[in-house]
């Protein structure tokens, strides 16, 4: 019953919140949603997404005044991997970066990227570290789809 409250409580469950869903003390929630956090981020770096990959980096922050996108003030750099099969999105992977370019792709793309796999990214020239380890295919967006 706990690992079926974790996963579908969508803002994170508490220990206390657990303790009284399934009945038991404080102490025992709060090490058994402990084991069970750890046992999913362990999962996780045991899989690498391949096959067909979209790739892309996104700014995440609150609304702040000014420049908006690439160079923010208070937005932090995330690249995200989706493995897609059948048209469906499927694994994810994400990794905070202090900036975007090759040398971060490059990295997040071995770290994360099976070598086999085909990432679709959009034109930016960071992108280009994806080549290094992956079928990197890059496609430029016409401005009318937007």
């Amino acid at each position: 019953m706990a690992i079926y409250w974790i996963s579908s409580d969508k803002g994170g469950i508490s220990a206390l919140r657990l303790s009284k869903l399934i009945g038991t003390t404080w102490r025992t929630a709060y090490r058994l949603l402990k084991l069970l956090r750890k046992a999913m981020g362990e999962r996780d770096f045991e899989y690498k997404p391949s096959g067909t990959i979209e790739l892309d980096d996104a700014y995440i922050g609150g609304k702040k005044t000014g420049k908006r996108d690439r160079g923010a003030d208070g937005k932090v750099s995330v690249i995200i991997a989706c493995e897609t099969k059948n048209k469906r999105a499927c694994f994810i992977a994400m990794q905070v970066v202090e900036s975007v370019e090759k040398k971060t792709i490059s990295q997040f793309t071995k770290q994360y990227i099976e070598p086999s796999s085909t990432v679709n990214t959009d034109a930016l020239s960071s992108n280009i570290g994806v080549a290094a380890f992956a079928r990197h295919v890059p496609k430029v967006t016409p401005p009318e789809l937007f």
